[in-house]
């Protein structure tokens, strides 16, 4: 059992050489954190105490002591169950026992970045529809295969039927498929224009009050499944400049292929727009 995202997605960037660190983590169970976190073996404070951090992504509930074994590959960080072949890369137990009253983190990069503005913040802004094109659960590119399909099959039903309806009784008869028919493909791909077009205002009119851009590091990002819906889990800076763990939930936070795309660990973007909603990008 491997507790990270897709396997096949990730397991080429796994082990790069001369970039991976591997260190040996502990599950453990806090009562006042409603999310499961573990602590690393030697990631200490100024106090000599191990933090508790979030674990990224779970499949299953592991139990508290499960030993973890912690992939570092720059900003990105996995974690996999400590079983069978990967025994020996860390060893049995954690040097840390006592971890009460430990600091809680949302991810241990939280502890490398301190600035965390954006300087090309109002150029990001400008760009922001050119960057991101697939809003929410309904992707810009089945949309537009969609208004073709059923553009095709209606502009199909509209010829026949003003042919059995109309022109049938006409003089011009059986003549008229000669403009009918052709009309089909045509009319086709002008509804796949004006569907791009309707689709392009659309996200304009719901994200045309952006106000701000600011980094936050991912944590986690998830489609609940068969629900319309991604949430996110993010680092991110509070008005006092303190770091501050962030669960956002629901539609509308996000470019559903970018958001596929994301790793733990990573830098990504937040936009605010409207009474303070957010859009959370990697562009």
């Amino acid at each position: 059992m491997t507790v990270m995202p897709a396997v096949t997605r990730l397991r080429k960037d796994l082990f790069k050489p001369g970039v991976t660190r591997i260190n040996g983590g502990t599950v453990v169970i806090d009562n006042g954190c409603s999310m499961p976190e573990y602590i690393e073996d030697d990631l200490l404070d100024e106090q000599r105490r191990p933090y508790k951090i979030l674990i990224p992504e779970m499949w299953t509930p592991l139990p508290a002591g499960t030993r973890l074994i912690v992939i570092i590959n720059g900003d990105n960080v996995f974690l996999m169950k400590r079983e069978k072949e990967l025994e020996s890369l860390v060893p049995e137990e954690g040097p840390q026992q006592a971890y009460n009253n430990s600091p809680h983190i949302g991810h241990q990069n939280q502890l490398r970045y301190t600035d965390m503005t954006v300087s090309d913040g109002n150029v990001r802004i400008g760009n922001f529809f050119k960057n991101y094109k697939n809003f929410e659960m309904y992707r810009k590119d089945l949309t537009l295969y969609a208004a073709g399909f059923f553009g095709f099959l209606g502009w199909i039903a509209i010829v026949f039927a003003a042919y059995g309806f109309i022109f049938r009784l006409t003089p011009l008869g059986d003549g008229y498929f000669a403009v009918g028919l052709p009309l089909i493909p045509i009319m086709t791909i002008v509804t796949v224009v004006v569907a791009d077009i309707m689709y392009g205002r659309k996200m304009k009119e719901k994200y045309k009050d952006l106000k701000s851009v600011t980094k936050v590091i991912l944590v986690r990002s998830l489609r609940a499944g068969g629900q319309p819906l991604r949430d996110f889990v993010v680092c991110e800076k509070n008005s006092n400049g303190i770091f501050e763990t962030r669960h956002y939930a629901g539609t509308g936070l996000a470019d559903e292929s970018d958001a596929s795309k994301m790793l733990p660990g990573q830098i990504i973007y937040k936009y605010t727009y409207r009474n303070n909603e957010v859009f959370l990008g990697t562009k």
